[in-house]
């Protein structure tokens, strides 16, 4: 009895385990139809639909296009009918869904920057009839748009027709599709951008530091550049709080006789920020310099490195070099370094760069501006000097 007892028990798991395993298979195998289906060219009924498809121009290039299909119910196509499509990011779940972006005016919405295109449907069908095949009604080219941020997105693309001067919605249709988008979004720009400007005003009290001390007329001219740079973000409030607090602690870490890793700050900032923004900081750090009419050897070295570390073109930084400092302010004259002269340059090459050097100082020696003649004067000094150290040299 004890044996019979056992088989029945052994006989109902096995059945069980079976009908679980088939039970689970018809459920993944329903799945997969369903998924199969969706991808099929013939719509599941009637209704107004839509649905995108995205087309990749070739497999070395960013750049590709959603082309966008509706099927089912379009008997209200007709004269005066409007097909509009808007896009809207909705990858996080717990924010409020975020506009997809227009790079381009024709396809941008009226005093927004959302995306919306927008096409009349005369002759796009017959009216008073229906399809019951895909029909594409766009092409979207993803250099059109603007993401919120970089990588995988969730995106929903709203398909609606609209009649009659009122722009009623009659019909709508929405697609969720995830895409891979490999550019920079404009949130990820607009915390880049924030990003930059908030290691600017640490970067530039180590420029002021470097000289005697950190003058009230430095702070002042930082706190002013704080305030321009306060406008150009679309939440201002946001921004002047954190500028306005990394002020405050970049005045009295300086004025405490601290210092800023300067280095580390670029390294930081460089990946992000744009050549623009670059040249910006070097800018202001340059007026910093500028700012008690006496640059000190610690200033002009720290101002050079500055330069080698935000990666910019040196002949364009010298050239801002000359217009804001004039040499005549350094406390101690390097010929060499305030005319350009590389220590990779062999003779010939240092002459000829010398003869360029006179010709454009020499030309501004006319200058109607009396700062620019005296600085014209000064450089044609320096380059006599220069010439008659190469002499002396050649002689030896």
């Amino acid at each position: 009895m004890i044996l019979a007892l056992f088989f029945t028990v052994a006989a109902v798991v096995t059945l069980s385990f079976y009908l679980l395993r088939n039970a689970k298979f018809t459920v993944c195998q329903a799945a997969e139809q369903k998924k199969d289906a969706s991808q099929t060219s013939t719509p599941e009924n009637n209704s107004f639909q839509s649905r995108v498809k995205p087309l990749k121009k070739n497999e070395n290039s960013i750049s590709q296009s959603f082309i966008v299909e509706i099927s089912g119910d379009i008997s209200i196509f007709g004269k005066g009918s409007v097909l509009q499509i808007s896009i809207t990011d909705i990858t996080e779940p717990d924010s409020q869904p975020k506009t997809v972006h227009s790079a381009v005016e024709q396809w941008r919405k009226p005093n927004s920057p959302a995306f919306l295109y927008s096409t009349e449907t005369n002759g796009l069908f017959e009216q008073g009839k229906s399809t019951s095949v895909w029909v594409p009604v766009a092409e979207i080219n993803t250099d059109w748009l603007s993401f919120p941020r970089k990588g995988k997105r969730s995106l929903q693309f709203i398909t609606s027709i609209h009649q009659g001067q009122n722009n009623k919605d009659i019909q709508q249709s929405i697609y969720d599709l995830v895409y891979e988008n490999k550019k920079t979004g404009y949130i990820d720009i607009r915390e880049n951008t924030e990003s930059v400007k908030l290691a600017a005003v640490p970067i530039a009290f180590a420029v002021s530091a470097a000289g005697k001390n950190v003058s009230n007329r430095e702070v002042a001219v930082i706190k002013n550049w704080v305030k321009n740079t306060i406008r150009l973000f679309e939440e201002p409030y946001k921004t002047r709080r954190k500028l306005k607090k990394q002020l405050k602690q970049a005045v009295c870490f300086s004025r405490d006789g601290n210092s800023v890793n300067v280095q580390k700050l670029c390294s930081k900032i460089l990946p992000i920020a744009s050549l623009a923004e670059r040249y910006d900081i070097l800018e202001l750090c340059l007026q910093i310099a500028r700012t008690n009419d006496s640059v000190t050897v610690e200033q002009i070295n720290l101002l050079n490195q500055l330069a080698e570390w935000l990666k910019v073109k040196k002949e364009r930084f010298r050239e801002m070099r000359e217009k804001i400092l004039p040499a005549y302010l350094y406390e101690v004259e390097d010929v060499e370094a305030v005319l350009g002269i590389d220590s990779t340059m062999n003779e010939d090459a240092a002459r000829e760069h010398l003869n360029q050097e006179y010709r454009k100082w020499n030309a501004r020696v006319t200058s109607s501006d009396s700062q620019v003649q005296t600085h014209a004067a000064y450089m044609l000094t320096l380059i006599g000097q220069a010439r008659t150290k190469f002499a002396e040299d050649r002689s030896n």
